[in-house]
């Protein structure tokens, strides 16, 4: 299951004004063992998702969208301290079958920095370095996207045996795009930098069902100091079948930061217009 933007990239509300390559911080994207390496005992694991996405518009009525994502996430644990994972997206436009898209995959190496342990929770702390390699064939040739490279920190809070069991997860990033030009082929300016914070709240009802909260602010900057500012959240209900297969229903949102005016906040879990309804499964290898 992957908080996305909708029907475009994952943060692509930003690349709308400013030339955003759709998937530049991929490795923001997150279901709730997406938001840190799986801790499993072998040391290879693959978690595989398949999300369906829809608009709240009817047939004939606006716009009507839908999309199936594929995703797959490959990690090796070298030991105890170091990790590496890779996600790969494909995204296929189920209302035209030829339209499909690979985002751009990022590759990261994670650190774990610090580790406190007590009887009913388990804080970590976990620096994360990151190559984005410019797999998305969109962004290479209309945003002349090469790649790019980012660090980010990763704070990880989890109660699995208080009396109402509850992981909260915070993440930073800051990420460096690379590009041949400033501008893309439609005029608007390309994202040179890119602010990333994210957070995660799950409650677990039983020990199969979970509700979780996620809310996300991306603010872009382009080469000529031109900003941009976007948000992501998302509503879920997530039910694990075992430790292998799990299923999840929700909504997703997605907007600029600011209305019209430019102060006013458009942060909002439910829009008629911008909503999506997802249900995914998923399977932890």
């Amino acid at each position: 299951m992957r908080l996305k933007s909708g029907f475009l990239p994952y943060f692509a509300i930003l690349a709308l004004t400013l030339g955003l390559p759709g998937g530049a911080l991929a490795q923001s994207k997150s279901s709730t063992a997406l938001m840190s390496v799986p801790a499993t005992p072998s040391a290879f694991s693959l978690e595989t998702d398949v999300d369906y996405y829809s608009n709240l518009y009817k047939s004939g009525v606006f716009e009507r969208q839908e999309e199936l994502d594929y995703t797959f996430v490959p990690a090796y644990e070298f030991n105890s301290t170091w990790s590496m994972n890779a996600l790969v997206i494909v995204t296929q436009d189920t209302l035209n079958t030829q339209d499909s898209v690979l985002s751009n995959t990022p590759v990261s190496l994670v650190m774990n920095e610090f580790t406190k342990e007590t009887r009913t929770s388990l804080f970590q702390l976990k620096g994360k370095l990151s190559g984005i390699l410019p797999t998305d064939q969109n962004a290479r040739v209309n945003q002349t996207f090469n790649g790019g490279f980012g660090i980010g920190e990763i704070l990880v809070w989890d109660h699995p045996m208080s009396r109402l069991p509850t992981k909260f997860l915070l993440k930073q990033y800051f990420t460096r795009n690379l590009h041949s030009y400033d501008v893309a082929s439609d005029g608007s300016f390309n994202v040179e930098y890119l602010s990333a914070t994210k957070m995660s709240f799950t409650l677990y009802l039983t020990q199969k069902f979970s509700v979780i909260l996620k809310a996300e602010e991306d603010v872009g900057f382009a080469y000529h100091g031109e900003q941009a500012s976007a948000f992501l959240t998302d509503a879920i209900l997530s039910y694990d079948f075992n430790k292998i297969f799990s299923m999840n229903v929700g909504l997703a949102n997605h907007g600029d930061m600011l209305v019209a005016n430019g102060k006013d906040s458009n942060f909002s879990y439910f829009n008629d217009q911008s909503s999506q309804a997802h249900i995914g499964i998923g399977v932890n290898l």
